[in-house]
This record gives structure tokens, C-alpha cells and sequence, in this order.
């Protein structure tokens, strides 16, 4: 996963039912209701869980050490979703020790390798790089319409990237993968990779899981085009984002941490 920057994600708290009133509006449904069919279940099985259990969002100070707002972000989207989750007040070992002794029923941790949501009581674990993948590729489709049998091109071919290739197959799209490592794709079929950029403006659908960074341009766009970016910074910069932003789905945890929390309630 990308280290995250707590200028990114600081408003998260603040923002997040605006987030859901614009993302409903471009996919039709809110945060709660993605996460319920990236997972293949009723909504309500979502919200009795929120009913029901406790989450304990723990810091981790491993790495690189804490992200300023990272824990306080996650359990505002949890809270969103209706969960009572809550920040522990003690870090790594001692706060698991800590929301364990809250009878919390879910833990969600991070360190600079991986985010994950723990159901302890089923033993089930959720990752963050697979239901990012899962959660974009979910509101692709209910923005744009069915993936399958439709060409749908994967920009960066790392692990969250990979995810999305088997998602796609999964619904019947045909993922087209462009990484500007080829040595990422070498093992692909080759009818399965972008070698020319400049090709890109023949895909209306885009999944954009790169992190570098405002490096596409408005030329290389489909003029009809429909992109879920989970790749932070986002590859349009701020002028196109505004321009498209109707057609751009992207944020910097909520989709993410919500599929997490999903899988959990299954």
C-alpha cells in the first residue's frame, strides 16, 4: 500500500458525507450499499453488524511510525457506516490488549506494508490491496454499466493492480494492463498489454492504480471515458480532475476501508 500523507486524508473526518452524497450520485449508491455488493451481500447484513459489534481501530508505530489522522480517518468512515468504532488509546501490541479488553468484536491496523480488518471471532482477515481493488472495480461497473465482455485498461501493474486483473476476469471484462516497467507484465499474454500510451484514448474505462501523479493529459483521454482511481496522488492533475470530476472516482482510504469492512460482515 502507498504511505499515506496526513495532509491527504485530514478532512476525511469532516468530508466523508459529502464523499457518499457525490459517489452515490456517479454510481447510485453510497459507500455502505458498494461495500455490500463488492462482497456479494445484503446491505443490511452490514448494518445489523454495526449494530451489534464494536471495531477497535489500532495505531501502529512500526516503519516509518504513526500517520497523523490515519486511525482517526478510518474509524470516521466505520462511524459512517454505523459501526461504533473507536481509536485505542494505547499503540501496536498494547492497543490490540486494549480493544481486545473493549470487547471489540473487529480490529483494523496498518504499518507501512499493510492495512488490514480482523473478524477474530471467525478468524478471517481482510486486506486492504484486495478490497481496494474489489471496491473500485465494484463502482466502476455500477457507474459505467456491466464489465463483461468490455475492454477495461489497468494503468500500473503492481499489487493492487494485479488484484484488479482478477477481479476483472471474475466478471467477464477483458483487462488490458499498461505498466512503464515491462519486466511488471512480461508473464502476461501479451494481447493483454498496453506497450504504446499513446493507445490509451481508445479506452473509455480506466483503472488507474499507479502513484505517480498527475501525468496524464487531456489528449490521451476517451472522450467518453469513466475512471476508478485508487492510486494516490491521482494522475490527473487538479485543473482535470475539476473538469471530469463527474467521470473520476477516486478518494484516499474510504472505498477501501469500507470493502474491508464489508468482507468482515460476511
Amino acid at each position: 500500500m502507498t504511505r499515506l500523507k496526513e495532509d491527504w486524508i485530514r478532512d476525511i473526518e469532516r468530508d466523508i458525507c459529502e464523499y457518499d452524497r457525490e459517489l452515490a450520485g456517479k454510481t447510485g449508491m453510497t459507500l455502505l450499499e458498494i461495500a455490500a455488493e463488492a462482497n456479494g451481500i445484503h446491505p443490511e447484513r452490514i448494518r445489523e453488524a454495526a449494530e451489534s459489534y464494536i471495531v477497535g481501530v489500532v495505531p501502529v508505530k512500526a516503519g516509518e511510525g504513526i500517520i497523523g489522522t490515519f486511525s482517526q480517518s478510518v474509524a470516521a468512515i466505520l462511524q459512517h457506516m454505523g459501526f461504533h468504532a473507536v481509536v485505542t488509546e494505547a499503540s501496536d501490541v498494547n492497543g490490540i490488549y486494549e480493544a481486545f479488553r473493549a470487547d471489540a468484536r473487529y480490529l483494523f491496523l496498518a504499518d507501512d506494508e499493510r492495512f488490514i480488518g480482523i473478524d477474530w471471532s471467525k478468524g478471517r482477515v481482510s486486506d486492504n490491496n484486495a478490497a481496494t481493488a474489489r471496491g473500485y472495480i465494484t463502482a466502476l461497473e455500477q457507474a459505467a454499466g456491466s464489465l463483461s465482455g468490455r475492454p477495461v485498461l489497468i494503468l500500473g501493474y503492481g499489487i493492487v493492480g494485479e488484484e484488479m486483473v482478477h477481479f476483472l476476469k471474475e466478471k467477464g471484462a477483458l483487462p488490458v494492463v499498461y505498466d512503464t516497467d515491462p519486466r511488471k507484465t512480461a508473464g502476461l499474454d501479451p494481447a493483454m498489454v498496453l506497450a504504446d500510451i499513446g493507445q490509451m484514448k481508445d479506452y473509455p474505462l480506466l483503472l488507474d492504480a499507479t502513484n505517480k501523479g498527475g501525468w496524464i493529459r487531456e489528449e490521451m483521454l476517451h472522450p467518453e471515458f469513466w475512471m476508478a482511481a485508487p492510486g494516490i496522488p491521482l494522475s490527473l492533475d487538479d485543473t482535470l480532475y475539476n473538469k471530469y470530476r463527474h467521470r473520476v472516482i477516486h478518494d484516499w482510504l474510504q472505498l477501501g476501508t469500507a470493502i474491508m469492512m464489508g468482507e468482515l460482515c460476511k
